[in-house]
C-alpha cells in the first residue's frame, strides 16, 4: 500500500473503532498491528529498508534479504537495489581487462569515460551546457535534464570509440547516483542501467563527492587512507578526514554558499566572459590586480571552535564594492564622464584580486584548524588532498601547499582536467568500490524500457551526505544551509552499519 493509503486506513480505522470501544483502545488496536506485521515493517523501519534486513518499499514480490548475506549496495538506483549479486560468493570478478565505464550527469556536464583496472584512462568525453544556462544566471534543472537526454548516448559512444575497445570488454558500469540535481541524476542512472542490462554486467552506484576525493589516486597511487581532503566546487565546500572507503568524518562544511558559487557570482557581477567558467576568468584577471586595494573582511575569524566556511558575506561585500566603484555606465554618464576601458579593467582586476585574497585566506584559516584536528585523530596522516573545480586554481594550490608543509603534510591534487566533474573519477570510484564488493547485479529490463517506449523508475539521492560530524560538533546546532528534508543517511553511516550487519 502507498503511504497515503496507509494514513487513510489508520484514520478511518481509528474513527470507526472509537465509536465502539473508546478512543484509547481504538488508537492501540489501530496502530499496533501495522507496526508489528512483518510485511509492513519496511514502511516504518529505516534501518531495515536501507540495509536489506527486510524488503524496501516498492519491491513487493521480490526476494527478501532476511537471513541472506548482504550485498553492499550504496545509493541503490533501482527498486531491487538491495538484492545480493550472484557473484558475491565468487568475489566481484572483472571480465576481460577489467574496464569500467563511468557516467556522470549530476549537474550541467554530461560526462563518460572508460578506466582500466590499473588506473589508465582509455577514453573520455565531456559536454558542457554553458550556452544553455548562461542567459538564466544559473542551472535550470529541466533544461539540464533535456540536454543530458539529447547528449548522453553520443557521449558514451564517443568515449567507447576513443578507448579503442569494444563494448564486450566493459566489465561494469559506474554511475553517479547523488548528490546532485534529481532530474539530471536520473538520466545518467537510466542510461547506465540500460547499458549494464544489455552487456550483462554489474552497475556500481557512486557518491559524487567520494569520486572527487578518490580522483587523486588516478594520477597519484601513493595517496592512501587516511588523508585529509578539502573538496571545493561550485556546489560544495567540505573538509573531510578520510579513514577508508566510504568512511569519512566531516570536519567542516559551508554555512551558506560554496567558494565556486562565489567565484561565479563575482565574475558575473564584473561582467566577465563566463564561457570558461567564473573561477578561471577571475583567477586570470586577479593576477594583474592589487590584492590589498579593497580590504574585505575575512569571514568567521572569531569562530575558533569549528572549521566551517561562509562566503555569503564576502560575496555581498564584493557586490557592494562593484556597485560603488563600477556603477552602471548609463547612470554614471549623466553625472560624470564614463570610465575609460583601461581604468575599468584596472578596477576589475583589483576587485578580483582582493576577493580572491580574502577567499583563500578563509580557506587557509579553516584548513589550518582542520589539520590540527586531523592529526589528533589520525597521527599517521601524510597527505592533504585538494579536489573539486576550485582546486584547479593555481593560487589556491600554491597557498594550501605552503600551509600543509608547515604541518608536515604533502598536498596532492588531481590534474586540472580531473578537478571538475568528469567521467573518469566516477569510473575509478566504481573500480575501487567493485574491489570491495560493492555494487548491484546486472539489471533485467523489459523490452519496452530498453527501447525507450517506457521510462524506468529509478531511485537517486539528490541529498546524500558523505561523512558523519566530528565529535566536537556533538552539541552544535545544525548548519542553516543544510537541508534535511528527504536527505539520505550519510554514506559513512551506511558503511558502518553494513559492517555491523555483516
Amino acid at each position: 500500500r502507498s503511504r497515503h493509503a496507509c494514513v487513510l486506513h489508520l484514520y478511518l480505522s481509528t474513527a470507526l473503532m472509537s465509536l465502539v470501544c473508546g478512543r484509547s483502545v481504538a488508537m492501540l488496536l489501530t496502530f499496533l498491528p501495522p507496526l508489528f506485521t512483518a510485511k509492513n515493517l519496511p514502511k516504518y523501519s529505516r534501518f531495515s529498508q536501507k540495509f536489506g534486513l527486510l524488503r524496501p518499499r516498492g519491491t513487493r514480490g521480490q526476494t527478501s534479504l532476511k537471513n541472506k548475506k548482504l550485498y553492499g549496495s550504496r545509493g541503490g538506483c533501482s527498486p531491487g537495489a538491495y538484492a545480493p549479486c550472484e557473484s558475491q560468493q565468487e568475489g566481484f570478478g572483472f571480465r576481460g581487462r577489467g574496464v569500467v565505464l563511468g557516467i556522470e550527469t549530476s549537474c550541467d556536464d554530461t560526462c563518460a569515460a572508460l578506466v582500466r583496472e590499473d588506473g589508465k584512462i582509455l577514453g573520455e568525453r565531456r559536454k558542457s551546457q554553458f550556452e544553455i544556462h548562461s542567459s538564466w544566471g544559473g542551472i535550470v534543472p529541466n533544461l539540464a535534464q533535456d540536454a543530458h537526454k539529447s547528449a548522453i548516448e553520443q557521449i558514451v559512444k564517443d568515449a567507447i570509440k576513443d578507448s579503442g575497445i569494444s563494448e564486450s570488454e566493459i566489465s561494469a558500469v559506474a554511475v553517479t547516483t547523488g548528490p546532485g540535481l534529481s532530474p539530471c541524476l536520473q538520466v545518467g542512472v537510466r542510461h547506465a542501467r540500460k547499458i549494464a542490462s544489455r552487456l550483462k554486467v554489474p552497475v556500481i552506484p557512486v557518491h559524487h563527492m567520494e569520486a572527487h576525493a578518490l580522483a587523486v589516486q588516478l594520477s597519484d597511487p601513493d595517496v592512501q587512507f587516511p588523508f585529509l581532503t578539502l573538496l571545493v566546487s561550485g556546489g560544495h565546500n567540505l573538509l573531510l578526514l578520510a579513514h577508508g572507503l566510504g568512511d569519512y568524518t566531516e570536519l567542516g562544511a559551508t554555512a551558506d554558499d560554496s567558494l565556486g558559487e562565489a567565484y561565479d557570482k563575482v565574475a558575473r557581477l564584473l561582467g566577465l566572459d563566463l564561457s570558461r567558467g567564473g573561477g578561471p576568468i577571475v583567477e586570470e584577471i586577479a593576477r594583474n590586480g592589487d590584492p590589498k586595494k579593497y580590504p574585505f573582511r575575512v569571514p568567521m575569524l572569531k569562530k575558533k571552535d569549528n572549521c566551517h566556511f561562509s562566503f555569503a558575506g564576502l560575496k555581498t561585500a564584493t557586490r557592494m564594492c562593484i556597485e560603488e566603484n563600477l556603477p552602471d555606465p548609463n547612470i554614471l554618464s549623466r553625472v560624470l564622464a564614463p570610465l575609460s576601458e583601461q581604468e575599468s579593467l584596472r578596477i576589475k582586476a583589483d576587485i578580483a584580486a582582493s576577493f580572491q585574497e580574502v577567499a583563500i585566506r578563509h580557506l587557509e584559516d579553516r584548513t589550518r584548524r582542520a589539520l590540527e584536528w586531523a592529526k589528533e585523530e589520525e597521527p599517521n596522516i601524510k597527505h592533504l588532498v585538494v579536489s573539486g573545480g576550485v582546486a584547479s586554481n593555481l593560487e589556491v594550490r600554491r597557498r594550501l601547499k605552503a600551509l600543509a608543509e608547515e604541518s608536515g603534510l604533502e598536498v596532492r591534487c588531481p590534474p586540472i582536467n580531473l578537478c571538475t566533474d568528469n567521467g573518469a573519477m566516477v569510473a575509478w570510484a566504481g573500480l575501487v568500490n567493485a574491489r570491495a564488493g560493492l555494487g548491484e547485479p546486472s539489471p533485467e529490463l523489459s523490452k519496452e524500457i530498453m527501447s525507450g517506449e517506457v521510462e524506468e523508475y529509478v531511485e537517486v539521492n539528490p541529498r546524500w551526505p558523505l561523512g558523519v560530524k566530528h565529535i566536537r560538533y556533538e552539541n552544535e546546532k545544525p548548519i542553516k544551509s543544510v537541508k534535511k528534508k528527504r536527505s539520505r543517511m550519510s554514506l559513512t553511516e551506511e558503511t558502518r552499519l553494513r559492517k555491523m550487519a555483516v
